[in-house]
């Protein structure tokens, strides 16, 4: 009950004063929307605790003290209804004992609050006195008068002459000791300047001054104030500033706070594969209770996109389900309130295979063209990117053109005049690449065969196969479409294979200057260039 009254100051709050010896209702209307349907009220006094009524059953045994429940039906339409129970409590003959905070509740919730100031009028409480008093000329003499009421009457006094009135008005010293209260839990931090809480946050400070009506009347005012240091959320609720037992001022305290994150163990970096289901979750807390949202950051310059997520008071779960490599990113979740806002960034890495696409699958060139193939590579982790050639669709011919081959980034001693083909790897950005293979002059032997470009991570393989297709000059489709008889020359034959032999020993003798490698270019180089002649 005090737990309701300290954490929600929207409560509605009706302050009422009434005097001494008055009847007085107060009521309440309950819902069904404000008591789930249990329609069970109660009636309380804050200050002490005390229970006047649940429901219709008496709880306090006075019996000034009333109960009066009645329904009625409200109509939202024609078809739609609910029930309004009006709730009242009925004091008759009041006493100024009965002042103080009344709660309507329901359902251990508070409706609504009611502050009691009972009044009453002036009245004198020196019973026994003469209305003549003699004295001699030089003494001294003194007139008490006191009197009480609710709140404590001011006390003067007036000399009547000749019959009409003059006021001769006299400063009156009176004595008041002031009370710092919390309703919700009655704890009480001082009485005048006396410490009574021993939590040394809570400091008094009390300075009189004096207010002048005119030139001969004035009265003391007494500034008295609570002070509290380093404030902390149990604090809020409602401080009752007192005297004499009478409240003088609420002071309704609604401590804030801003948001801050409560899930200390996390980790900023969080991968998962294609096609999984992910949930990141999200912890704040503050006062008010912050809202929190996920946000995905599309660039450096974009704006953010809001995103939704499954949401309890004071978490935020992001739930992506069969996630895609467009998933990957930088996720922020966002906690705000009144006071401030926070935010905690996360970085979502989604690994998937490696796919590899090519603009075209077919090339047309001529015979000793150049040429250049590319393929683009999608891959998360970064994969091992390799040119493979098979001149059939067998897998176990394929010849492995990365190794045994010059690349461009792994050897810049080779003499670069002599290479057939070489190839280079371009990172694009975090997740894609592009590959090129160069081959210098394209011999006949190398059209209608297989160049595949693959790559490979952990996660699995992605390749694609390229097709080069001869493209043939007007002259020579004339040529072989009306073919010349065959003459054989035996001169040239024999000088053929001659030149062949003397080429063959030259080499010979050249490899055992030459390096393995560079013997091997030579001799490819050379058998490209005697397949040209027989073209």
């Amino acid at each position: 009950m005090t737990n309701c009254l300290n954490e929600d100051s929207s409560i509605s709050r009706e302050f009422i004063n009434v005097n001494v010896g008055k009847r007085i209702r107060i009521e309440c209307e309950l819902n069904n929307s404000t008591i789930n349907g249990n329609k069970k009220g109660l009636w309380l006094r804050l200050e002490d605790a005390e229970v006047f009524f649940y429901s219709t059953s008496r709880i306090n045994s006075d019996q000034r003290f009333q109960i009066e429940q009645r329904s009625s039906l409200h109509m939202i339409n024609s078809t739609l209804s609910y029930e309004i129970i009006t709730y009242s409590l009925i004091i008759d003959d009041i006493h100024l004992t009965d002042g103080g905070t009344y709660s309507c509740q329901a359902d251990n919730k508070i409706i609504k609050l009611f502050i009691l100031n009972i009044v009453e009028r002036p009245y004198f409480i020196t019973h026994e006195y003469s209305t003549l008093l003699r004295t001699q000329i030089g003494r001294n003499i003194s007139i008490t008068c006191e009197a009480q009421g609710k709140p404590d009457p001011y006390l003067n006094w007036m000399k009547k002459i000749d019959g009409r009135s003059f006021n001769k008005y006299i400063s009156i010293s009176s004595i008041y000791l002031g009370l710092w209260l919390r309703l919700e839990d009655a704890e009480v931090f001082f009485y005048s300047t006396s410490r009574i809480n021993s939590d040394q946050r809570f400091q008094i400070e009390q300075r009189s001054s004096l207010h002048m009506i005119n030139s001969t009347l004035s009265y003391e005012i007494i500034t008295y104030s609570l002070i509290i240091d380093d404030i902390h959320l149990t604090d809020g609720g409602t401080y009752s500033c007192q005297a004499d037992n009478k409240i003088i001022k609420l002071f309704i305290l609604n401590i804030v706070e801003r948001p801050y994150f409560i899930t200390h163990e996390y980790s900023t970096l969080l991968r998962t594969q294609i096609g999984r289901n992910i949930s990141i979750t999200c912890e704040a807390q503050g006062k008010p209770d912050p809202y929190l949202n996920w946000m995905k950051k599309i660039d450096e310059y974009n704006q953010k996109v809001i995103v939704n997520c499954s949401t309890t008071p004071t978490t935020c779960q992001l739930n992506l389900i069969n996630v895609d490599r467009y998933h990957t990113g930088i996720y922020e979740c966002v906690a705000m309130n009144i006071v401030g806002t926070i935010g905690r960034f996360y970085e979502l890495d989604v690994q998937y295979p490696p796919d590899v696409h090519s603009l075209t699958e077919e090339y047309y060139h001529f015979i000793g063209d150049a040429v250049i193939l590319e393929c683009l590579i999608d891959s998360n982790p970064e994969p091992d990117i390799r040119w493979l050639h098979r001149y059939s669709n067998d897998i176990k011919q394929e010849i492995d053109l990365s190794r045994q081959f010059y690349q461009e980034h792994s050897d810049n001693n080779n003499n670069q005049d002599n290479r057939i083909w070489y190839i280079k790897h371009e990172q694009l950005n975090a997740t894609r690449w592009k590959t090129n293979l160069f081959i210098k002059r394209i011999p006949r032997r190398l059209f209608n065969s297989n160049f595949i470009c693959r790559a490979i991570n952990h996660h699995g393989v992605g390749e694609q196969s390229i097709n080069i297709i001869e493209k043939h000059h007007p002259s020579k489709k004339h040529r072989h479409t009306t073919p010349e008889p065959f003459i054989s020359n035996n001169t040239t034959l024999s000088s053929t294979i001659k030149f062949i032999s003397q080429t063959t020993n030259n080499i010979y003798n050249r490899s055992k200057k030459l390096s393995s490698n560079r013997y091997y270019l030579f001799i490819l180089g050379l058998y490209s260039f005697l397949s040209s002649l027989y073209v």
